[in-house]
């Protein structure tokens, strides 16, 4: 029983060292990770100068009624 439990573990060791070599992975979650972060920025931009374009309007339209 020891002896498989040993086995087990020298194979699933050597799985995991195999997968900390293969850089494939590694580059694809960089690029997801900067897309997912400028796509965070174009949000907040995006919604910050609809507020302020809500703001502006609403200003010359008030302005505008007098």
């Amino acid at each position: 029983m020891l002896d498989k439990i040993g086995l087990a573990g020298m194979r699933a060791y050597g799985a995991l060292s195999r997968i900390g070599k293969d850089k494939k992975g590694v580059t694809a979650v960089e690029y997801g990770v900067i897309a997912a972060l400028i796509i965070v920025v174009c949000i907040v931009a995006i919604t910050t100068v609809g507020t302020n374009l809500r703001t502006t309007f609403n200003a010359v339209g008030n302005n505008l009624t007098r």
